[in-house]
């Protein structure tokens, strides 16, 4: 397609990364975009409360996980408007 179009061919390179966010070896300040499927904050899907059992079997500690839930868009507590 790129031979048939040459000024279309895209010229800006990022990488994109899937799979746990605290994972990655990213840098502080370093993210300008983050898009997530499904989309977050409006109709927020509380995957905390949906995927705390089975965080506990993986061996994470409850009381992580309710702290980690109150920081996260979807939990009941979080005020969306400050996302």
């Amino acid at each position: 397609m790129w031979p048939a179009w040459p000024s279309r061919r895209p010229t800006v390179h990022r990488p994109s990364y899937a799979g746990d966010a605290q994972a990655l070896p990213l840098p502080d300040t370093s993210v300008d975009l983050i898009v997530t499927s499904p989309p977050y904050a409006s109709n927020a899907i509380d995957y905390m409360r949906a995927h705390k059992f089975s965080l506990v079997w993986l061996g994470r500690p409850i009381a992580a996980l309710t702290q980690r839930r109150k920081d996260c868009i979807g939990g009941e507590a979080v005020d969306v408007t400050r996302f």
